[in-house]
């Protein structure tokens, strides 16, 4: 939530995680676990075997001296799924992996920015959504409004607690911040009662005719409208400080206040169980309200939410030859996660590579004279910048920024520029393909390998000793290949005979970019040098890139053989 108090976010844990666990995912939670001591990953689950177990109370007062009173909420509420708390949610989620999780459920991390996540599930409290519009310390705004536009779902809570009037109005002024379909509606339902007297007894219907109701809750104003809901006469209450201990002394003046009022019980939260004195009996059993969380739209909300953590993958690339071997990449990533939605954000060139694999582009269509962006050649740099390349730059951020908070996993092929590129615009860390750099052309500047330890999650290289320098600067890489050749992995292309044993064997790379077509000139002229000189057999490799008709033109003074798949000039053959 984006508001201090209460909004139902535990009870609202607890039904979403109940739904992750009927659709078959085995799921975990991190919390904060507000009052606990405990500094490192502490991981507690429950059973239905242990409520009656000997020495309960005692390991539960110790674990809420550890953990806090709603981790011990949740762990009791939700039997079997595990629970970790400490002071670094990272370690938690390290923690919950090691307990086979495969989904992790955070409890209050909206602020938590360090953390990467799927989904933001942000809450809104229908009866004090905003306060007096103030962040803290003038109100209770932990951040403006505003912010909500990066939540991937908004559940307005508590929605039968003000008029259908009141509701629309906040849902209106929601959804000028976030789109409709993203926007829903939750209230607290009674499950059943419960009396408590140092153990649970069972289930009851029927709650007390009038009560003494006290609570240490976020929300006291909501718990007292759900009691009066159920008809229960407050004969007297008292407020704490939400997660507040209670003493002895407290119970004491609670029991004298309950023989005042003449009610017939004492009622509380849940949650208040958990922050009672250690050994404290009452003179008569409490009375506990079980609630749990019930959306207006449930079926929707399932349909949202799974579209949502669909994990969404899209290929970066910045140039035709990074386009090349990025289409490829989105091809396969495709084939091998048929569940994903895989895009691809080329940010030079049409990205005709992409669609031709039926890849989706997210980016905006962008040519540049150098066909990519060159920090080699000045003179290309220049006509880019000539060309736009400012405004291009600025239209690709825009629509880099569309993405934030969908993307699961920004795939960079390319180099640093690029990773930065994609970083600064939708926000999440990329993995990096690393085609541009090797150690055997002077490899990555030192500023390049800072960014690369501690802006990029993984860093693909194209050769061992790449990768050798780059963990020797702390960054994560990894040499599994070289992605330019070896990606394809499945070549079934035949061997193609060329020359004779003997020979010299001559292999021309025009590249993949505009400039090819200049430079196969430069190519054909020097494979006539050394052949005067050198008995050669010459291979030229046409990147798919290329357009055959345009290369062909280029080649001024050669004869094209379509049969033998030759350019012929005199006795020089290629």
């Amino acid at each position: 939530n984006i508001t201090l108090g209460g909004t139902n976010k535990t009870p609202f844990v607890e039904m979403l995680c109940r739904m992750l666990i009927e659709a078959g995912i085995s799921v975990g939670i991190v919390s904060r676990g507000y009052g606990g001591k405990t500094v490192d990953p502490v991981v507690i689950s429950f059973s239905s075997e242990e409520e009656t177990r000997e020495g309960r109370e005692e390991e539960m007062a110790r674990l809420r001296e550890l953990v806090g009173d709603e981790p011990l909420l949740l762990a009791t509420r939700l039997q079997n799924v595990p629970v970790a708390v400490s002071k670094d949610r990272l370690r938690d989620v390290e923690a919950l992996a090691e307990q086979n999780v495969e989904l992790v459920v955070a409890d209050d991390a909206f602020q938590h920015r360090r953390m990467g996540r799927d989904a933001d599930i942000a809450l809104v409290d229908a009866c004090a959504p905003f306060g007096n519009g103030w962040t803290l310390p003038a109100g209770i705004l932990r951040e403006p409004p505003s912010v909500l536009a990066r939540a991937s779902l908004v559940v307005i809570t508590k929605a039968d607690q003000v008029s259908p009037e009141q509701l629309a109005v906040l849902a209106g002024e929601i959804g000028r911040i976030v789109p409709e379909e993203n926007i829903f509606f939750s209230r607290l339902s009674l499950l059943s009662w419960r009396r408590w007297n140092g153990t649970w007894k069972e289930f009851e219907k029927e709650g007390p005719s009038s009560a003494l109701a006290f609570s240490a809750i976020g929300s006291p104003e909501s718990f007292r409208c759900s009691l009066e809901h159920q008809r229960v006469e407050i004969s007297r209450e008292h407020r704490f400080k939400d997660h507040h201990r209670y003493r002895a002394e407290d119970m004491n003046l609670l029991e004298v206040s309950l023989e005042e009022c003449g009610a017939q019980a004492m009622t509380c939260t849940e949650k208040d169980i958990y922050n009672l004195p250690p050994g404290w009996r009452p003179s008569r059993d409490i009375f506990v309200p079980l609630v749990s969380t019930v959306l207006d739209d449930e079926e929707r909300f399932k349909e949202a939410l799974a579209g949502v953590l669909q994990p969404k993958i899209i290929v970066a690339s910045n140039g035709f030859g990074e386009d090349a071997i990025g289409s490829l990449l989105a091809r396969k990533l495709a084939a091998r996660f048929p569940s994903a939605d895989v895009a691809a954000f080329p940010i030079v060139g049409s990205g005709q590579h992409y669609t031709k694999e039926g890849i989706r582009v997210d980016s905006i269509p962008e040519n540049s004279p150098s066909g990519g962006v060159s920090k080699y050649h000045l003179s290309d740099l220049w006509k880019d910048l000539r060309s736009g390349l400012l405004r291009s730059i600025a239209r690709q951020i825009e629509a880099w920024k569309k993405l934030r908070t969908s993307l699961r996993t920004p795939v960079c092929v390319g180099d640093v520029y690029l990773l930065l590129h994609a970083l600064w615009g939708q926000g999440r860390m990329p993995i990096l393909v690393a085609t541009a750099k090797t150690v055997y052309l002077s490899g990555h500047w030192r500023l390049e390998r800072f960014l690369l330890k501690y802006r990029s999650r993984m860093t693909w290289t194209r050769d061992r000793e790449t990768a050798t320098e780059l963990l020797r600067s702390g960054a994560q890489a990894r040499y599994s290949g070289n992605p330019i050749m070896d990606l394809t992995c499945d070549n079934t292309i035949e061997e193609v005979p060329w020359g004779a044993e003997g020979m010299s064997h001559v292999l021309l790379l025009p590249g993949s970019r505009r400039r090819a077509y200049e430079d196969v000139k430069l190519l054909l002229d020097a494979a006539e040098l050394l052949s005067a000189s050198l008995p050669c057999s010459y291979l030229m490799v046409v990147a798919p890139t290329l357009d055959m008709t345009e290369l062909l033109a280029a080649c001024e003074g050669w004869l094209f053989f379509r049969e033998e798949e030759e350019i012929r000039k005199g006795e020089l053959s290629v």
